[in-house]
């Protein structure tokens, strides 16, 4: 199932015992395929190990939202990223069945990823933007591993566009890189 369909599935519904939880419990298993451990609290998915996941700061779609405790809400709260806001059940207002939501990150501790979960792909926009300027160097194996790119293509483009002050490739042979090669293959 995709994020999309268990959205569609879900919005207005109370799943399982209508705590927040309980929805991101539901999405792991139904979308990622995994059941990790449960834990009391929303906010104990940070602070504890969560098997088949890693803690990221920057989200992409998927990703799930860790909220820490405040006030008389001392358990926290968790909701799945879906671009630039959230899906949950149980906040604003409480009890609330499940729905996509423009939260504020007030409180929010960070995002845990399934790991090997893969950048996502680059949207038509990007592909073409990408084409238009021509890629001045090949992202660097750092640039291709770190978290926050990972999570935007866009951040990746812009900082190879720019060259991140690392490398030339002034005097590289004429014709496509490999990775603007393969890009235009995608169009």
């Amino acid at each position: 199932m995709s994020l999309q369909d268990f959205i569609k599935k879900y919005t207005n519904v109370r799943v399982g015992n209508g705590e927040c939880g309980t929805l991101v419990r539901q999405y792991w298993i139904e979308v990622d395929h995994t059941n990790p451990q449960s834990y009391p609290s929303s906010k104990d998915y940070w602070y504890n190990p969560v098997n088949g996941y890693d803690k990221v700061s920057t989200p992409q779609e998927g990703d799930i939202a860790i909220y820490d405790g405040h006030g008389t809400y001392t358990d926290g709260h968790s909701a799945i990223y879906v671009d630039g806001r959230v899906f949950e059940q149980n906040a604003d207002p409480d009890g609330s069945p499940a729905h996509l939501y423009l939260r504020k990150n007030t409180y929010l501790l960070g995002y845990l990823r399934k790991q090997g979960a893969k950048m996502q792909p680059l949207t038509p926009a990007q592909v073409d933007h990408v084409l238009k300027m021509g890629l001045r160097r090949e992202p660097t194996a750092e640039e291709l591993n770190n978290p926050a790119y990972a999570a935007s293509a866009a951040l990746l483009i812009d900082t190879v566009w720019n060259n991140g002050g690392k490398q030339s490739y002034e005097n590289r042979d004429q014709g496509f890189t490999p990775v603007t090669e393969q890009l235009y293959k995608k169009v």
